[in-house]
């Protein structure tokens, strides 16, 4: 491998560095960053508002993309600020690795929207869907949303997520802890309904029952009028008259065998009584 390596070092470099900004080491100032701490999709790669050659877009994205990549930018020394000597270089004007990340969120999240011709008209017309926007540099339609309360509607708040990340968010912020408060309160309900439940229960039988109370009331009624459909003469009817009378008070079948040959004999001696006048 090591032979190889000295037979062909321009090549075997060449396929290790094909991906870098460039072969020199030597710290990099990028000029063409905007300086604004707010810049817009536009300022990124350099474009005048509302104007976007797709060609000159992606040319621009992956020229940014060799400086700020997270696989490539860690060998590339970026400087914050423009020096004319080697000699004024020091750590504190140095560009960190997570100014560096955030810069290649802001590039990738800026080509993400102007290469996309509906999220372009989207940010065109209301500056949504832009995560770094200033807070002041709201558009009308915007800042008539907010002043509505639309940022409570969850579709409006999806639909203006600028970044994955805010997505996940939103997704975060809707989801919500039950408390035990809650969940008392549920259970009580619960309760409360099953309760409510049977008491309407115990009322439809208690009117039910009273219903059929009245109507087997008003059959023993009919039936009683008509004599239980037996003989109406006077002795069967005293007869009848004796037994229910009997059969009210006792209920020991000697008792009632007694109270019986007590009241033929009584009907018996009437009867006897009558047909002797």
């Amino acid at each position: 491998m090591i032979k190889y390596l000295r037979k062909l070092p321009n090549e075997r470099a060449l396929l290790r560095c094909y991906a870098t900004h460039s072969f020199n080491t030597d710290p990099i100032y990028d000029e063409s960053w905007p300086k604004s701490s707010n810049p817009t999709p536009y300022d990124i790669f350099g474009l005048p508002p509302g104007q976007v050659d797709p060609r000159l877009l992606k040319k621009k994205y992956y020229s940014l993309a060799k400086l700020y990549h997270p696989d490539i930018t860690n060998n590339i020394t970026i400087l914050t600020s423009k020096k004319h000597h080697k000699a004024e270089i020091d750590s504190s004007n140095i560009m960190s690795l997570s100014e560096k990340m955030d810069r290649f969120r802001m590039l990738s999240e800026a080509y993400e929207i102007l290469g996309d011709m509906k999220k372009k008209s989207t940010y065109d017309r209301f500056k949504t869907g832009w995560s770094h926007s200033p807070t002041l540099d709201r558009s009308a339609a915007y800042a008539s949303a907010t002043s509505h309360g639309y940022h409570q509607n969850y579709n409006y708040e999806y639909w203006n997520a600028g970044t994955w990340e805010e997505v996940n968010n939103l997704k975060n912020k809707d989801t919500k802890k039950l408390s035990p408060w809650v969940i008392i309160a549920w259970v009580c309900g619960l309760f409360g309904c099953i309760e409510f439940t049977a008491l309407l229960t115990r009322i439809e039988d208690s009117l039910t029952k009273n219903h059929f109370t009245h109507d087997e009331t008003e059959r023993d009624l009919v039936q009683a009028y008509i004599n239980y459909g037996l003989d109406t003469d006077k002795w069967s009817r005293l007869r009848r008259f004796l037994w229910f009378r009997t059969y009210s008070l006792y209920r020991n079948k000697d008792d009632l065998d007694r109270e019986a040959k007590k009241n033929e004999k009584m009907v018996q001696t009437l009867r006897n009584k009558e047909e002797g006048e």
